[in-house]
């Protein structure tokens, strides 16, 4: 994490300071976003800089962006009344600039704020808002933190068996990504939602009253979150293994765990879980009859409770203050702090309000499932009425697909066969020559053979030996590359083989080179960052034709002088294939419309330009996706990406 945000501070030192552009707001809120649960009174000054800089700007997505992390970077500093006006006016923006993603990060910060306030009834409204959006954008990621934050919600309601069906919900999704993915931004993201994950399946096994099975999640999330030097995670993991043991009768443990959380927590600033820490520290004491101790944490608990206007820690504190004073004898102030603790139970979860969240859970699931059905009987009378239109529009469109598919097939077999030629011209005029050498030298030779040894020139016999073993060298050499060219093309057809079969991408694109070396001038330079990749399961021969046609766009871009790099490699378990050219680039207005057919000019002649949405279709159904970066004046990255298949 710390390489990320030392990553992130270089790029904004970088730019001129004077700089005032949309990459610099964008920079700053992801700054922010990596900081603020750590470090939130920065993340405030970042947050307020990039708001100013897109309002400058009008930048309306920026700005949305940053009110929004304004907004949680106050819930974090625990100033939950002034976050909520900053969130809500973000989310209007998000709503108006169409950022959906940007809508299901605010609805979720909203959740956390009335969370925190003890209006479970909102929160939950809001985090079901948030878990519709981000379940339409189909987003794993945030499908994991939705389960845990939905969690999170039932279990402060006190629902622990939903609670822990959303956590391990969330923890699968986690787990599954992680297979995939490698040593990067996005695993460490998501390493710490798995931690968060497994706290939470912890704490709901606790609040079950299964303490020695919730040890080994919170000790996980632990080290995951010491792993990544995450403090907010290791102090909740801290406090959570503190409960466990205190419920496990472990009292000296927990006292141990609860400090260390504490310790933590102050140094961030994290109040609301201070809170949590002191009155868990209380109720460790009472039980190792501290009483003194006891009551010096609980004070401390309440005073910043109410401070910051967290009601449920409110409550929990005064329900501790109740026991110790009950222990201590001094009845009058129990029975005030146990009035004081139902007075505001009732207010955070109280019947009325149990229902109305039982019936919004209700409502949702029936309008989920009325939703469904709508979709579904909808979808029958399409197909019922459709069905015949849509299977004579999909025959006549693979027709035209197929047809420019072996229109683009057999140009590309035509200027292969010609580079072929004229690549076999050279080796074989080769050939020729040395044949014609050799059979003269051979000749020589016989006549020396019918003379007597004083005639024979000792000279003379070794130069025709020498041109001898020259020749045959030369005739090696034309073999070899002949043989080379020759099972390049067969590879690069595959006409004897099974279309569908196992092959290595990387000797594909290798055997393509060969082919179009004689297209290739001496001025540019091709450069292979070869990766690990595993064989896949394919059609290579359509493939090669995807390989040449975006090697040969990318040899046509460079003018002069330039380089074309290859990198292959494999990234979260897809096959990654890049080719990279130093060229002239494509214009900006083109880049939408770049993979549809159209027609180009050379000279007075007019032809079909189909080789990008060939090659789109191509690697369309391998179930891939071919995407392209380019700056006019710097060159264009085509990155084709497959999926690994066994068979």
């Amino acid at each position: 994490m710390k390489d990320l945000i030392s990553g992130l501070e270089q790029q904004l030192a970088d730019l001129p300071p004077e700089e005032r552009s949309e990459k610099k707001v964008d920079l700053l809120n992801k700054l922010c976003r990596l900081i603020l649960i750590e470090n939130p009174s920065r993340g405030l000054t970042l947050s307020t800089t990039a708001e100013k800089m897109a309002r400058e700007l009008g930048y309306q997505q920026g700005l949305a962006y940053s009110i929004g992390l304004h907004g949680y970077s106050k819930y974090m500093m625990s100033d939950l009344e002034a976050a909520l006006p900053e969130l809500k006016t973000a989310l209007k923006m998000a709503e108006e600039t169409g950022s959906s993603e940007g809508m299901a990060e605010i609805y979720g910060g909203m959740a956390a704020v009335k969370l925190s306030l003890g209006n479970y009834e909102d929160a939950l409204a809001y985090q079901l808002k948030a878990h519709e959006i981000i379940l339409k954008l189909r987003n794993p990621y945030m499908e994991g933190w939705s389960f845990y934050n939905l969690g999170m919600g039932y279990h402060e309601w006190g629902d622990f068996s939903r609670a822990l069906e959303y956590y391990q919900h969330g923890l699968k999704i986690f787990e599954k990504l992680e297979s995939r993915q490698a040593e990067d931004e996005d695993h460490k993201y998501n390493e710490l939602g798995k931690g968060r994950a497994l706290t939470g399946i912890g704490t709901a096994y606790q609040s079950l009253g299964q303490y020695k099975k919730s040890l080994p999640y919170h000790q996980q999330s632990l080290e995951i979150f010491r792993k990544h030097d995450n403090k907010i995670g290791e102090s909740r993991a801290l406090n959570d293994l503190g409960t466990a043991n205190q419920n496990l009768g472990d009292y000296q443990k927990a006292l141990e765990y609860h400090r260390q959380s504490l310790k933590i927590r102050e140094k961030i600033g994290n109040r609301q879980a201070e809170c949590t820490s002191l009155i868990n520290l209380g109720y460790t004491y009472l039980e190792l009859d501290q009483i003194p101790r006891a009551l010096e944490m609980l004070k401390k608990a309440i005073d910043l409770a109410e401070q910051i206007k967290a009601k449920p820690r409110v409550f929990q504190a005064n329900r501790a203050l109740s026991e110790v004073y009950q222990r201590m004898g001094d009845a009058e102030k129990a029975l005030f702090h146990y009035k004081k603790y139902h007075e505001m139970k009732e207010q955070v979860s109280g019947d009325d309000t149990n229902a109305r969240l039982k019936n919004l859970q209700i409502n949702y699931e029936v309008e989920s499932a009325e939703k469904i059905a709508d979709i579904e009987r909808l979808k029958n009378v399409e197909l019922k009425n459709k069905n015949t239109e849509l299977k004579k529009l999909l025959k006549e469109l693979k027709e035209t697909q197929s047809q420019l598919i072996q229109s683009e097939k057999m140009a590309t077999l035509g200027n292969l066969v010609a580079g072929v030629m004229h690549e076999m011209n050279s080796p074989m005029g080769a050939l020729n020559s040395t044949t014609d050498i050799t059979i003269r030298s051979i000749l020589q030779l016989k006549s020396f053979r019918d003379l007597s040894n004083a005639a024979v020139k000792p000279d003379k016999f070794k130069k025709n030996l020498d041109i001898l073993e020259k020749n045959i060298r030369v005739l090696v050499a034309s073999s070899e590359r002949l043989t080379a060219i020759l099972n390049s093309l067969r590879s690069f057809v595959r006409l004897d083989e099974s279309p569908y079969q196992e092959s290595d991408l990387q000797v594909d694109i290798d055997n393509t080179l060969t082919l179009i070396e004689n297209q290739i001038p001496k001025e540019i330079k091709i450069e292979k960052k070869y990766e690990d990749i595993p064989r896949t399961y394919c059609y290579p021969a359509e493939l090669n034709q995807v390989f040449m046609n975006l090697l040969t766009n990318a040899v046509e871009a460079i003018k002069d002088q330039g380089t074309i790099t290859i990198h292959t490699f494999q990234k979260e378990g897809d096959i990654h294939l890049s080719f990279k050219d130093t060229g002239r680039g494509i214009p900006k207005k083109q880049l939408p419309h770049l993979f549809e057919p159209g027609f180009s000019k050379k000279g007075n002649r007019v032809k079909a330009a189909i080789g990008l949405f060939t090659s789109y279709n191509i690697i369309d159904r391998h179930q891939g996706k071919i995407t392209v970066k380019s700056t006019p004046g710097n060159g264009s990255t085509f990155t084709v990406v497959l999926p690994v298949k066994s068979d």
